[in-house]
């Protein structure tokens, strides 16, 4: 989830599944002869639906053409860069590496406008003409359970170093009620990808509206910008979830230390992989009284990431030989991603099997190759791909709340709920919910496609909202 820049998911791409957020980094390229700064906005119609984007081009005598993209209908406001961008002979091209994605279009001068195709796995049209077209008047998106002011509970902004990581300091916002009372107190950690405080993920901010609506029930709340992200320091691009581990526990620490907070009890409240990061926190810290999991994974990463692939090829209505090769794709993929070996090795062993040939007979773009295998090979996606939440699942003995929306496409609900039930079975209070009707960001969905995250106007189902601070407070 980071002067956070959140990205268009991965929506299309036939070899690698999304893996819940995804991110991009910035390189100049070459500066065009021609004046083509400003913006440019388009209309990319998907098999989930029509995200308008906006590209910015600007130019400069150092470093060149540059540019940033804009969805308009998933993260309104925020401006991704580009990591290259060019305009040569009337071609405008431009690449987001990191998700494998990559636009060209053709300058048309008879309607001012660039015609060409986007890449992202699959290939789709895609034109851009001058300005931000209705997009420059867009109201900014209904957000009714954002909290304003005068807030009725205390706020205060803290900076929180991690003695074991040396240059990791976490800033974060406490807020807690504002009575002398025993209270609980929560620590929220988000899903993948540089997450800030609030977790902004396409325009909702999931974290402000959980951390208000406990704060306002009596319990107290720290959530905190993802290490490197944001105003917390450290290298965020090197870290994996254990990284992450360590730095909840020095929060759990720091808590645990105040004297003047009168807690009763400190909780993980874990989303996505924030609810990997809990149960291995809680194995290592005596000091963690109850977790709550949200869309946490309760089967091995490799099976979860596998469904997600099988999901979302089925959502874009893969046909059923294309999605059977997919899948032995990916297995291959997988099973290389979490194999013993060295870096080197691995890379060697990918370089072999994803073949160019091998990515055009499933649809999938084969320029996008070498953007795959860097992706695959990242030490966060190894570590996460060899992650069996089995054993520190079992290992609980402290309460324990697991919800998983029905509609949820990223970590599917009954193969993962199955995968709780059986690995807490030995755990005395362990209270596990499907929720009719929720997507993955706990909103009330439709159909559960991240098409539909930022076009909802609700941030997060109340009921939940509600479920999660009684189960709370009957406990502490």
């Amino acid at each position: 989830m980071k002067a956070m820049t959140h990205i268009i998911p991965r929506l299309t791409g036939a070899i690698l599944g999304l893996v819940l957020c995804t991110f991009v980094s910035f390189n100049a390229s070459a500066q065009s002869d021609d004046d083509w700064s400003g913006a440019w906005n388009g209309a990319l119609t998907t098999p989930g639906g029509t995200m308008r984007l906006v590209i910015e081009i600007e130019t400069d005598d150092a470093l060149g053409m540059t540019g940033t993209l804009e969805s308009i209908d998933q993260a309104p406001g925020q401006k991704i860069p580009l990591s290259s961008i060019a305009v040569e002979d009337g071609v405008l091209a431009f690449a987001i590496d990191r998700i494998g994605a990559r636009y060209e279009g053709r300058y048309n001068s008879d309607n001012a406008s660039f015609e060409g195709e986007f890449y992202q796995g699959m290939q789709f049209e895609l034109n851009f003409s001058r300005g931000t077209g209705d997009t420059a008047e867009l109201a900014a998106p209904n957000r009714p359970q954002y909290p304003t002011d005068p807030l009725p509970y205390i706020v205060e902004e803290v900076m929180i170093p991690n003695p074991d990581a040396p240059g990791v300091s976490l800033a974060g916002t406490l807020t807690r009620p504002d009575t002398n009372d025993s209270h609980p107190v929560v620590i929220l950690i988000s899903g993948s990808g540089p997450q800030d405080r609030n977790q902004d993920v396409f325009g909702q901010k999931t974290f402000l509206v959980l951390a208000d609506h406990l704060t306002r029930s009596g319990v107290a709340v720290l959530r905190y910008d993802d290490r490197g992200t944001a105003e917390s320091t450290g290298d965020f691009s090197t870290a994996t979830s254990a990284d992450f581990t360590s730095d909840t526990i020095a929060i759990v620490n720091y808590l645990a230390a105040r004297s003047d907070m009168n807690l009763s009890g400190i909780g993980l409240v874990g989303h996505s992989e924030g609810g990997l990061i809990a149960p291995i926190a809680a194995g290592q810290s005596a000091l963690i009284d109850f977790v709550v999991l949200l869309a946490g994974p309760g089967v091995p990463s490799r099976d979860l990431v596998l469904t997600q692939s099988r999901r979302f090829a089925m959502f874009r209505g893969t046909d059923e030989e294309t999605l059977a090769r997919i899948m032995e794709i990916q297995i291959r993929l997988a099973d290389i991603t979490i194999a013993p070996t060295s870096q080197d090795d691995a890379r060697i062993e990918i370089e072999a099997f994803l073949t160019e040939d091998l990515m055009s007979s499933v649809g999938d773009d084969p320029a996008n190759r070498d953007n795959a295998i860097t992706s695959v090979l990242r030490p966060w996606y190894r570590y996460f791909m060899r992650h069996d939440p089995a054993p520190y699942l079992a290992a609980l003995d402290i309460p324990v709340l697991v919800l998983n929306g029905s509609l949820d496409m990223q970590v599917e609900a009954a193969d993962n709920l199955a995968g709780m039930r059986e690995h807490l079975a030995g755990t005395p209070d362990t209270t596990i919910l499907e929720l009719e009707g929720l997507n993955h960001m706990f909103q009330t969905a439709e159909t559960g496609s991240m098409m539909e995250y930022a076009q909802i106007e609700e941030t997060f189902a109340p009921s939940a909202l509600v479920l999660i601070s009684d189960w709370i407070q009957t406990r502490f």
